[in-house]
């Protein structure tokens, strides 16, 4: 059985500790966190938020074992990419590749993990987050004293909560929206969404109704499998989950009928789950990996058993066992004869090969000394393109949020790529109109020396660049004017 199991759950406003005990909630706990410690999804501050994780374990009586922690998806992307019928060994093999031009994206944690196989071939799930995020995450936790065995975005973690094969999932929380759609118990569609601070009631409600709308829309635009919304449950999660206002709404413009969220774990009935949805589906990440087959068999019922462990893998040390060990002592033993053989011909030939040996070894420097010169050489040109890449692009989280702030209404980012030649933009549009808007907001911005990052892309981009489909765009610019390093 799972030793003790502590989820800790963060969002831009609050901190969630959750802890479980043999399938049972024990305790739980939650704090505001201090302002600017994690702002848009992103942790600011590291040490203050380690400080404020700490406080929350003391004060509450949390005790930690193993850990689950939660990362915002506001940064991430994923995607289902289907294989054609082949053995595991074929498709493990493909897929890395497969998922590197899927999400061409630099400096990423980049996840992927095989779906059951079908008559017609196999799903594979992929998911980036900047290391950056998932380093600095990684860092306020270790401040805290907790090393978390498991780290995944909250969309993750929401879709083995409900666990469901058929589901939509709504996380609503003060300044963010987790949306997932479940189909076939695959979360064929998790995407997370910004929103702005302290939004009254009715314009949050609207906008949950309008996001999951896109949301399904899009699902419906771009795949075949039959699907009534009448019979496709909706799971209104997170702390503006009890909201009427926002209940009513859902339930008077959306098809999808709101069942009530009851997880598969023993806790007590004055335990707010909606609230803790995500903490309670990183707990159950670690419970599936307990050897108690009964509570195995109770988590991966309905939806698929999804691990996309953000936190960067170390190779375990050897475990031996029979085989091993008789395959290690013949490895010795032919070495150790081997040697003896080699010592043997060295012994005979030494006198003849002294002038060649000092040769080789004269050779052998010089080779040293040539190959050393011509890797400065290398290295120096690399650091040079490598800072004048770096002045072009900046922050990769300040990149996004100019692109952000370009956005008119009806636009929404999915993805973007900064080269050194080019830039590519891509993401959902109300319309042609609205890309075509972006377009001009973008081109306006080039002709400005505050967004030089972008300024010898877009200051004459072509309308005609822009290629518009079912809900989608995607923008790609050459540079067109010598970069001006920006200060």
């Amino acid at each position: 059985m799972a030793s003790q199991i502590v989820a800790v759950d963060v969002d831009s406003r609050s901190i969630r500790l959750l802890e479980i005990n043999e399938r049972r909630v024990e305790r739980w706990a939650s704090a505001t966190l201090d302002p600017n410690t994690v702002r848009d999804g992103v942790v600011a501050d590291p040490e203050a938020l380690g400080a404020q994780i700490r406080n929350l374990v003391r004060s509450s009586g949390v005790r930690t074992g193993q850990v689950a922690a939660s990362m915002s998806g506001l940064y991430s992307t994923s995607q289902i990419l289907s294989l054609p019928p082949q053995t595991e060994r074929e498709a493990r093999r493909a897929v890395p590749g497969l998922a590197r031009d899927a999400i061409p994206l630099e400096d990423v944690r980049l996840e992927w993990q095989l779906m059951p196989p079908n008559e017609t071939g196999q799903e594979v799930l992929i998911q980036a987050i900047p290391a950056s995020l998932v380093d600095t995450h990684l860092a306020a936790l270790h401040s805290a004293g907790i090393n978390p065995q498991i780290m995944e975005t909250k969309t993750v973690a929401l879709t083995r909560a409900v666990n469901r094969s058929l589901a939509i999932i709504v996380n609503a929380e003060p300044t963010s929206m987790d949306v997932v759609v479940v189909v076939d118990g695959v979360p064929k569609i998790m995407r997370t969404v910004a929103q702005p601070r302290d939004l009254p009631p009715e314009e949050l409600a609207d906008q949950v109704t309008r996001i999951v709308e896109q949301t399904v829309n899009y699902y419906l635009d771009n795949h075949t499998s039959l699907w009534v919304p009448g019979e496709t449950p909706l799971f209104l999660l997170g702390s503006m989950a009890d909201h009427p206002i926002l209940v009513e709404t859902v339930k008077s413009r959306l098809a999808f009928p709101i069942e009530p969220f009851d997880p598969p774990i023993e806790y007590p009935p004055h335990l707010p789950t909606v609230q803790y949805a995500v903490a309670i589906g990183l707990a159950l990440e670690l419970l599936q990996d307990s050897k108690d087959t009964t509570a195995e068999n109770e988590v991966h019922t309905g939806v698929q058993p999804i691990h996309l462990n953000l936190i960067p893998r170390t190779i375990p040390w050897w475990k031996p066992n029979p085989p091993r060990l008789l395959f290690a002592l013949g490895v010795m033993a032919g070495l150790a004869l081997a040697l003896m053989l080699m010592g043997a011909a060295a012994d005979a030939s030494a006198v003849t090969s002294d002038l060649r040996d000092e040769q080789n070894v004269i050779s052998g420097r010089v080779q040293i000394l040539l190959v050393g010169q011509k890797e400065r050489t290398n290295q120096a040109s690399e650091v040079t393109s490598y800072n004048e890449l770096i002045a072009r692009r900046g922050d990769v989280t300040q990149t996004f949020q100019l692109l952000q702030g370009l956005a008119p209404s009806g636009v929404e980012f999915r993805s973007f790529r900064l080269a050194r030649n080019s830039v590519t933009v891509s993401g959902e549009a109300a319309g042609p109109l609205e890309a075509i808007a972006l377009v001009t907001n973008l081109r306006n911005a080039g002709e400005t020396d505050d967004n030089g990052v972008f300024r010898p892309f877009f200051d004459s981009v072509e309308y005609r660049s822009v290629s518009t489909g079912p809900g989608s765009f995607s923008i790609t610019a050459a540079r067109v004017v010598e970069l001006a390093r920006t200060e």
